[in-house]
């Protein structure tokens, strides 16, 4: 199975994504502006372990 991970840093607000081939698996979307490097790995680490998915299997990082 294909999983992509998307990292949007681009505005005030961060968000970050797990998708599949068709689905969004997981999302978060930063509540307060300009947290991007407070909690950029925390919002990644969180998103992997919810899916039980490794950065090893990530078919893709997006970056925006």
């Amino acid at each position: 199975m294909l999983h992509i991970l998307y990292i949007d840093t681009s505005s005030e607000f961060s968000h970050i994504l797990l998708m599949n081939e068709t689905h969004i698996l997981h999302e978060i979307k930063s509540e307060l502006p300009n947290e991007h490097a407070q909690k950029i790995n925390i919002h990644i680490a969180t998103i992997l372990q919810s899916c039980n998915i490794s950065f090893s299997d990530l078919n893709a990082v997006v970056g925006v």
